[in-house]
């Protein structure tokens, strides 16, 4: 006769299953842990992009540059010798304007009100103004050392004596490609004395022909400002 031996369940009905909800609890912690650094290395990679796009941002800042020179056109310099001929007194004695040019990272407002402020500042004798948006027009009284030097003497102004000048001036902004504005100031010059000659024919007042100092002076004053503003 044979005898079998059959075993029963172990004292601890669970003791089987100890070893497998080991396993199952390392494999959760050994997920999450992946899936915190696979967040982290995503995070990372995201702020290194946002890092890179901040800096390519800045470098594209730092190429705008708040001044760009600029070349008179022709179109310009006709436009300047056309309002010269339309200067008050004989036409015939009406020199044409020398123009001068300035483009500016800004809007033709501010870079009137810009310019505007900058001349103030210098306490120049400003006077006859008009002022819009995009234009101003304005008159200069000049000493006549101050004449001497913006403009040039002719032939029929060598032989005065000089009591005062007067300067002309007219500035014109208008907008042109990637956000700038071009500012061009034309100037002409008259003045006023008595002749050296006593038996020459007197004369209301005398027109200069412009060297451009005071056209550069004036596009200059716009450029510093701008540039100390950035």
């Amino acid at each position: 006769m044979k005898f079998f031996w059959i075993a029963g369940p172990p004292a601890n009905e669970n003791a089987g299953m100890e070893p497998l909800r080991r396993d199952n609890s390392l494999t959760q912690v050994s997920l999450r842990w992946k899936a915190k650094a696979a967040c982290v290395a995503g995070m990372l990679v995201f702020v290194e992009a946002c890092a890179g796009l901040v800096a390519v941002s800045n470098q594209l800042a730092g190429t705008e540059k708040p001044v760009r020179p600029c070349k008179v056109t022709e179109q310009e310099a006709s436009t300047a010798k056309r309002s010269g001929k339309r200067n008050k007194g004989r036409a015939e004695d009406s020199e044409a304007s020398s123009t001068a040019c300035v483009e500016v990272r800004s809007s033709p407002l501010d870079a009137q009100e810009q310019l505007q402020a900058a001349v103030r500042e210098e306490r120049w004798r400003v006077g006859d103004e008009e002022v819009s948006e995009a234009l101003w027009s304005f008159s200069l009284t000049l000493t006549p050392e101050e004449l001497l030097r913006y403009a040039k003497q002719v032939s029929t102004t060598e032989h005065a004596r000089w009591t005062e000048g007067k300067a002309l001036v007219l500035v014109k902004s208008t907008e042109v490609s990637d956000a700038y504005t071009r500012t061009t100031v034309s100037a002409r010059f008259e003045g006023y004395g008595e002749p050296e000659d006593a038996f020459a024919t007197k004369r209301a007042s005398w027109a200069f022909t412009s060297n451009g100092k005071l056209e550069s002076a004036l596009t200059g004053l716009l450029e510093r400002r701008l540039r100390a503003k950035h």
